[in-house]
């Protein structure tokens, strides 16, 4: 039985839902006070609240996260463990936590961390800056004593770097390589800076692919707006990318080994169609069409002066001699650049058009410390998991092996 459990124990109903919706104060540590809430849906306005000026990524906003959640039955949900920081009584951060069941233990790591990109923290921009490695071991002690069904923690697919900042989240525990991101830097005028970031030769290919592609009918360039379309556009993208990752037999996220839908397709899906929450989402999708039939598209998030890629595809059985995607990724930087944005970000992957194009390329670590043997043991197979990972990301022949093995069972789902 937990902290918070032992504490509602012998409640009345209505005492103990009271109970459970307040938060359990665990102390003072590296000149924060700390507290504990399980009820994540009871924190929706503090949350909104926080995160308005706190540094974090799209992964971290509450509907994002709402909608992972809602993906879960009841007897396999992620149990949200939500720590709260205060700074003389001011909320300046959240640590979006939760527990899990990994290889036969019970771990706390970031909430959605198997269908975001970035994990990470909600933190005021100076608590940042301030907190060290020493203060987040001590933290992040506190956090695992008052929830002792912890046998370890997994921070998984954090960035080095958040808005700019070094992330002090990285330095905790046992750190190994998860992935790298992606990023181009944008500054105006466009004039200056398209032939800055491309060549004389790569623009002029390109113009010419897009005089070809306008032959062939009206080509545009536009927002996808309103639910119904959106949810078209939305669907189209998926299929899109599901065909282009099982072409090239690498790990599908969208599509399940028995063909069912994925949390990652669900989620996304829902989040970028849902209504009635009141709140301005950054999502947006931007499309490439042709006598208005989109043959490519972007799905993005822009907040904070940042435009982040999370899927792009287009029609591959469509006017890929005009490199549709690509066209359509100039369209977005364009537009980005004349909004006064100041960052395009590509994200997590290895995709080659990323390394090409991106001038800025960051690592993401998992961070993991144990507080049990079961922990070490689950521990130790992550860290062997991910080692493997990387030895095989690390020599391409092998990949190109894997790959092709993959394409010949059809692909390999999640």
């Amino acid at each position: 039985m937990s902290v918070v459990e032992h504490a509602i124990a012998g409640m009345d109903g209505q005492a103990a839902d009271a109970r459970l919706a307040e938060s359990l104060r665990l102390g003072q540590t590296c000149g924060l006070s700390v507290s504990l809430s399980r009820n994540f849906h009871g924190l929706e306005g503090q949350w909104g609240m926080v995160s308005a000026d706190a540094i974090h990524t799209p992964f971290q906003e509450f509907d994002w996260l709402e909608n992972w959640l809602s993906e879960y039955d009841a007897s396999e949900r992620p149990e949200p463990i939500i720590v709260m920081l205060r700074d003389n009584e001011t909320l300046v951060g959240i640590l979006p936590l939760c527990l899990e069941k990994k290889m036969g233990a019970t771990v706390l790591g970031w909430m959605g961390g198997d269908i975001s990109d970035y994990c990470a923290p909600i933190l005021a921009r100076d608590w940042l800056q301030k907190l060290t490695g020493e203060d987040l071991d001590e933290l992040l002690k506190m956090v695992a004593k008052s929830v002792p069904e912890t046998d370890a923690i997994a921070l998984c697919y954090q960035p080095d770097f958040l808005s700019g900042l070094q992330n002090p989240f990285v330095s905790y525990g046992q750190s190994i390589r998860s992935g790298e991101s992606h990023c181009l830097e944008l500054n105006g005028p466009w004039s200056d800076y398209y032939p800055a970031l491309r060549s004389s030769k790569t623009r002029r290919r390109l113009q010419q692919k897009w005089n070809r592609l306008s032959k062939r009918g009206v080509l545009s360039f536009r927002t996808v707006r309103g639910s119904a379309s959106l949810k078209e556009a939305m669907d189209k993208i998926i299929d899109w990318k599901i065909e282009q990752l099982d072409a090239r037999g690498s790990r599908n996220p969208f599509r399940s080994s028995d063909g069912s839908t994925t949390p990652l397709r669900s989620t996304i899906t829902r989040y970028v169609t849902r209504r009635g929450s009141g709140r301005t989402r950054p999502i947006r999708i931007y499309g490439l069409f042709l006598d208005d039939e989109m043959i490519a598209g972007y799905v993005t998030f822009t907040e904070g002066g940042r435009v982040s890629v999370f899927i792009n595809a287009y029609a591959a059985d469509q006017h890929t001699d005009c490199s549709p995607g690509q066209l359509l990724m100039v369209k977005i930087l364009e537009l980005a650049v004349r909004a006064g944005q100041s960052s395009f970000d590509l994200m997590r992957g290895g995709e080659p058009y990323k390394i090409e194009w991106c001038r800025s390329h960051h690592v993401l670590t998992d961070n993991l410390k144990a507080y049990s043997a079961l922990g070490i043991l689950s521990l130790k197979m992550h860290l062997a998991k991910k080692a493997l990972k990387n030895y095989l990301l690390a020599r391409p022949e092998l990949m190109n092996i894997l790959q092709s093995g993959n394409r010949l069972v059809g692909g390999r789902g999640n």
